[in-house]
């Protein structure tokens, strides 16, 4: 199936499919499902609820589990922003079909990613030998 073929009737159907995605094929498939759900104004759905609540987590790599380290972060800084806006997009709905605190959370993570590549591990540094 091809990411813009999906639709909300499909996403209904198989809500739960995020869960045995490869890492590959959730990274294809979540610009479908956010567009999907965005052209036929469906906040609602299970599909949004359980793409938040892989994001809702502490913005340490060190609580971030197996499925979540193998999928979010292969996203582009721009593929983060994409999914950011969608974000504020359940937001905009009133009342938030998501708790807004999730919704927070996950929004920040997505920033996280976002800029992971321009961060410098505190491991990283080097010391200067002194003389």
């Amino acid at each position: 199936m091809d990411w813009r073929d999906v639709t909300c009737a499909v996403l209904d159907k198989h809500y739960d499919a995020i869960y045995g995605f490869t890492p590959t094929a959730f990274c294809y498939f979540l610009p479908g499902i956010f567009s999907a759900g965005i052209r036929q104004s469906r906040p609602e759905m299970l599909v949004n609820q359980g793409l938040i609540m892989t994001l809702d987590r502490g913005n340490a790599p060190a609580s971030w589990d197996e499925f979540f380290s193998a999928r979010w972060p292969k996203l582009s800084p721009q593929e983060c922003e994409a999914t950011q806006r969608w974000i504020l997009w359940l937001d905009e709905f009133d009342p938030p079909p998501i708790a807004d605190a999730a919704l927070s959370r996950a929004y920040d993570t997505m920033g996280l990613l976002a800029h992971q590549t321009g961060a410098t591990p505190i491991a990283a540094w080097s010391r200067k030998p002194r003389p």
